[in-house]
């Protein structure tokens, strides 16, 4: 049973080891991060307001809220993408879309949380 399983544990460990190197690098300030990213995209009038950390266990979280005034779909979704894809432990908590259809584009609310471990677990570095 062990033999047959065992390329499935490799395949656990490694993804075990890959998140705990995501949580090795640490994520920028949130606001100047998103503010980088809106301009990659074209994406102007971005406002920021950071939220209180919060700690949980060995991790706190950082959040930030944003608020885009008028942004076309495009831009909007690759800018996501890139949030998504980046090589911080970012997620996207919530994301608020008005307008649309009639308009030449829509208002969008996103809350940006960043996790950072408050010192590297031991467990599983073997």
């Amino acid at each position: 049973d062990i033999r047959r399983f065992e390329p499935r544990l490799q395949q656990q460990k490694a993804e075990l080891i890959a998140v705990q190197a995501l949580y090795n690098r640490k994520a920028p300030a949130l606001g100047v991060f998103l503010e980088e990213r809106a301009q990659q995209y074209g994406i102007t009038g971005l406002g920021s307001n950071d939220q209180p950390e919060l700690d949980i266990g060995e991790y706190s979280r950082r959040s930030v809220r944003v608020s885009l005034p008028v942004v076309e779909l495009r831009p909007l979704i690759e800018m996501l993408a890139d949030i998504k894809n980046s090589p911080y432990p970012i997620s996207l908590e919530r994301i608020q879309m008005t307008g649309g259809r009639m308009r030449t584009g829509y208002t969008v609310k996103l809350a940006v949380n960043a996790y950072d471990r408050e010192a590297p677990s031991a467990e599983g570095q073997e």
